[in-house]
């Protein structure tokens, strides 16, 4: 019995190292960018939200205010994996398996497997691991996005419409060279530190989560200003978080947000308004009411919950995502060598929509 086991378990990791070596052959093509990945995701939360009009009168009462959340979770990036499999289940359980509802459930079938969650999202914002994140993932999923693109474009081909959820699947493929052409941080954006009180998890997350939305770099250091006498005594003094910019002036309360969004590679055009004179004020009001309330302002950053994870599945997830791939490609081979047809729906869908039938 003990052999037996030895044996199994050989056999395992023999194809567990099988498939990352084709793995490594393959990402060398066939990888996403992180950061492609990202911009997919939002993409296709959008694209949920925005079909939700249409689905309304197909889904079942509590349905679309489901799809609804889940779609603004996955906007953020929030469990982001979990919320992928609910929005991709209620999309082929409720919408049948056919039609563009259908279509859409296929492309949320290839981002369950897909790592949507570590690159501007709130998942990769409190993400602790120590070790560094790579650019660019490869999976057997890649493969399955690229072949549900290429069969959305045969269809939508022949029957015209939808080529906006082709444009969506297609952002999951843009290449790290066109983002590397972004320009480098600047001195005064490397140069910034933030400081937060270690007593309280509100001040925490939120600084992760700036840095991450704002899009500044993740080298920035976020410190607690009881690690510094002088940067402590700068917090008591004016109840605030410290900010320190690149020349070591200090910047507090609402101010200190508007320095921080005036650096942002993207909003920082959002600076002007949040320095505009009433609504300093009233920002300055509304930081010092949240001070003053830290702990129950923490009550609204409970869900949200530091973990530990990388971008790379586990061998055993990955032997499961290849046996998906393989499953899925070889039921299109079938039907194209059987039948001439490669367009009917997402076999997984159709199996799933025909035991949703059973369910009384």
């Amino acid at each position: 019995m003990e052999l037996k086991k030895l044996a199994t378990a050989k056999n395992f990791f023999r194809i567990a190292v099988g498939v990352n070596a084709v793995e490594r052959l393959l990402g060398v093509v066939f990888s996403f960018d992180l950061r492609s990945l990202a911009l997919f995701r939002i993409g296709l939360a959008l694209a949920l939200l925005g079909q939700l009009g249409t689905m309304a009168g197909r889904l079942p009462m509590v349905g679309p205010v489901v799809l609804t959340l889940a779609a603004l979770l996955l906007l953020i990036g929030y469990r982001t994996r979990w919320v992928t499999i609910v929005a991709w289940g209620l999309l082929v359980l409720f919408l049948g398996s056919g039609g563009l509802g259908a279509t859409l459930a296929a492309v949320f079938f290839w981002a369950m497997f897909l790592p949507l969650g570590s690159c501007y999202a709130v998942d990769q914002a409190l993400n602790t691991s120590p070790r560094p994140q790579s650019k660019q993932v490869f999976t057997a999923a890649n493969l399955g996005l690229l072949l549900q693109l290429v069969l959305m474009a045969i269809v939508l081909g022949r029957t015209g419409g939808g080529w906006w959820l082709v444009g969506v699947t297609g952002l999951a493929l843009i290449p790290s060279p066109l983002w590397d052409r972004w320009p480098s941080f600047t001195p005064q954006q490397l140069g910034l530190k933030i400081y937060y009180d270690a007593d309280c998890g509100f001040c925490k997350k939120l600084v992760h989560l700036l840095r991450t939305f704002l899009v500044l770099p993740r080298r920035i250091p976020l410190q607690i200003a009881q690690g510094d006498p002088v940067i402590h005594t700068a917090m008591e003094t004016h109840n605030s978080w410290v900010i320190v910019d690149w020349q070591g002036q200090h910047h507090y309360k609402w101010h200190g947000i508007a320095y921080v969004v005036s650096l942002s590679p993207m909003l920082w055009p959002l600076a002007w308004v949040l320095r505009w004179s009433p609504l300093m004020a009233v920002g300055n009001r509304i930081y010092e009411t949240i001070a003053n309330n830290r702990r129950f302002a923490g009550n609204f950053t409970k869900p949200f919950k530091f973990q530990s994870f990388t971008a790379e599945a586990s061998p055993l997830f990955n032997l499961a995502t290849w046996c998906m791939f393989l499953v899925v490609a070889g039921t299109y081979l079938y039907r194209l060598m059987n039948h001439g047809d490669i367009l009917s729906q997402h076999p997984v869908s159709v199996a799933l929509h025909q035991m949703a039938r059973l369910i009384p």
